[in-house]
């Protein structure tokens, strides 16, 4: 890969203007007659360049850097340059990218059903439009590399979202969080249907509805495909608020979760616990009282 610096580059370039520069005004070069706006890629053969361009205060690109992208762009040029005014521009085209919508990250990270957004793949037919990269602000040319219109097809249809394994990971945190307010919604529906009931909590989770629980909702993990009217936590029946107060009382049945469930103990209080932890955890217990636990049945 070939790395040259702006002063590096615009040397090469400036002495080669005589051969292909061009000097126009702005009215001139938006009208597209002198220089195209708008190329596919089978317009380009193998005299245009793959360029990955950084430009200085592109926020954009700091941030992309930051999440451990290039930090730079993909542009294609033939090394032609073009001035307006006091200015000397690099001609190269750019493929057009939709604007990323932060908003529908943030839905699909917080699990609000916004759609993680994909790259859009790259044909023959994809548009490339003008860009005008001006030397003066152009931090770096990097990679520089022939153009190769199979390569870059292959390359597109390898490109993962930036966003994407960090939005999932959010994801799957907000919902194991909302999934763990649910079971601190049933402890206190049990303690207060315990209240009516002698001390004891019910024999299955659907009893708590309608007094004691407001929403069939409340008994499904969030992270689930489930359906309202299943119950995606096992619960344990036969308890009741005389019970040692860290004994399990439900928790996430299998699946919900990767590396763990949330645990809902005969206080109230719930946690996450790892697989392993969970599994001694419930064991000893079961072994203790010699009570297996049993899944809730569906609402039907």
């Amino acid at each position: 890969m070939k790395r040259f610096t702006l002063a590096t580059w615009a040397v090469l370039w400036m002495a080669a203007i005589s051969a292909f520069g061009q000097t126009t005004d702005l009215k001139e070069l938006l009208s597209g007659k002198t220089i195209p706006l708008e190329m596919k890629f089978k317009d380009l053969d193998k005299e245009w360049r793959r360029v990955s361009a950084s430009e200085t205060g592109n926020m954009m690109q700091a941030y992309s850097a930051m999440l451990g992208g290039s930090g730079g762009s993909a542009y294609y040029t033939k090394g032609q340059t073009v001035t307006v005014g006091n200015e000397t521009y690099i001609v190269a085209y750019h493929s057009q990218t939709k604007v990323i919508n932060f908003f529908a990250l943030a839905q699909a990270g917080q699990g609000g059903g916004g759609k993680m957004q994909e790259p859009e793949k790259l044909t023959p037919e994809t548009p490339l439009m003008l860009s005008l990269l001006n030397l003066r602000m152009t931090g770096s040319l990097n990679d520089i590399r022939p153009f190769n219109l199979e390569q870059e097809i292959a390359a597109g249809e390898g490109a993962s979202n930036p966003f994407a394994a960090d939005m999932e990971r959010a994801r799957q945190q907000s919902q194991r969080i909302s999934c763990l307010g649910n079971l601190k919604q049933i402890g206190l529906a049990c303690h207060l249907y315990a209240n009516d009931n002698r001390e004891k909590f019910p024999d299955k989770l659907v009893d708590l509805l309608p007094n004691y629980a407001t929403s069939k909702k409340m008994f499904i993990c969030p992270d689930t495909n489930a359906q309202e009217g299943d119950v995606t936590y096992v619960y344990i029946k036969g308890l009741g608020e005389t019970d040692d107060p860290d004994k399990i009382l439900a928790y996430d049945a299998d699946g919900n979760h990767k590396d763990g469930r949330n645990v809902l103990y005969v206080d109230g209080h719930a946690n996450f616990m790892a697989e392993a932890d969970f599994q001694k955890a419930l064991a000893k217990q079961e072994k203790a009282q010699e009570k297996p636990a049993e899944a809730a049945p569906k609402e039907k």
